[in-house]
């Protein structure tokens, strides 16, 4: 598992181990083992590492912005995505006697109840992208002036929509409305093609410095904004603050595992374990509630429930991944953009 460069420079597969750390992130929430707004940081990153890695094929070949490359790309999320939603839905009918009602209207994006929540937005992320890539593409000629576009659609994104304007409300449309975080995954798409622009690529012929200082400097802003953002009645999530400063500190972390991997941000990234949960890391997120239920069902609770809840999600998630997610990723990779 050593992280080679891509064509551009980038070590992207440092960002495995961020997948992972991500996935630890919500697995130990709903484990009870973080606070509840820690968890909701491994889903920000996944937002965040979403948008980052979409653009880089787009970057490579720009002329796949086009009508027929975004039609590829779409094709491709969906057997991403898609396959691995249906069998865990499919499992939870078997297992947990739901109807096939229900599992089709999570399908059809209708219907988000508990951590689906997440694949109703992530879904909406992928059928805007080509959008926001035109208007990029249309404005600017530069990654640098791309990524400054995508940095202004990001804070207005983070501003004009709050909740209670555009809620995409899960839970078959009760509890408290959940915001499109837009201005997260814009985030993640601005650093995207900021890390291609020459300033940034500047920081590498001084990287042990930079390196050193920026992972410091992230790590303690991390650490402050961990505490600005305790939500006042975390089951709403009108009152969850500071998420885009966190989105944006999150991205500049992904700038700099990616441009500066021997960086302490990047040798972290790049720790087996974590690395080893990022490679199955949709897998091991889809898995973790039905472990972790299961085993509370049993009597399991405090560190041992989220021991068990990390250890067998990871089994788990290995097999569906070879299974199920493995062979629609190979089909994926034959629609070219």
């Amino acid at each position: 598992m050593q992280s080679r460069p891509t064509s551009s420079g980038l070590h992207l597969r440092t960002l495995d181990g961020v997948r992972g750390m991500a996935a630890l992130f919500v697995a130990l929430g709903h484990a009870g083992s973080l606070a509840d707004n820690q968890s909701l940081y491994g889903v920000w990153i996944f937002f965040v590492l979403s948008g980052f890695l979409l653009v880089q094929p787009f970057h490579a070949r720009p002329k796949a912005a086009s009508w027929r490359g975004a039609a590829c790309y779409i094709a491709r999320r969906i057997l991403r995505i898609m396959p691995l939603y249906a069998a865990i839905l499919f499992l939870r009918v078997i297992m947990e006697g739901q109807d096939m009602r229900w599992m089709v209207n999570h399908l059809t994006l209708r219907w988000s109840d508990g951590i689906y929540w997440t694949i109703k937005q992530e879904m909406i992320f992928y059928f805007m992208l080509p959008v926001v890539l035109w208007m990029a593409y249309s404005c600017s000629g530069r990654d640098g002036g791309r990524a400054l576009m995508l940095a202004v659609l990001s804070l207005l994104a983070g501003m004009l929509l709050p909740a209670e304007r555009l809620p995409v409300t899960g839970w078959r449309g009760s509890g408290s409305p959940v915001p499109l975080y837009m201005g997260i995954f814009l985030a993640g798409m601005a650093m995207g093609y900021a890390v291609h622009s020459a300033p940034l690529l500047r920081l590498r012929s001084r990287a042990r410095l930079w390196g050193t200082g920026l992972s410091v400097l992230l790590i303690a802003g991390w650490g402050v904004l961990d505490q600005l953002h305790r939500p006042q009645f975390p089951e709403d999530f009108s009152t969850w603050q500071w998420h885009l400063p966190l989105a944006w500190t999150f991205a500049a972390m992904l700038a700099v595992m990616t441009l500066l991997p021997r960086s302490p941000l990047g040798r972290i990234a790049m720790a087996l374990p974590l690395r080893a949960i990022g490679i199955v890391g949709y897998s091991f997120y889809m898995w973790h509630v039905l472990v972790m239920d299961w085993f509370e069902s049993h009597g399991a609770g405090g560190y041992q429930l989220a021991l068990l809840t990390v250890v067998c999600t990871y089994a788990c998630a290995c097999v569906t991944y070879c299974l199920v997610e493995a062979p629609f990723l190979r089909l994926a990779r034959r629609l070219r953009y």
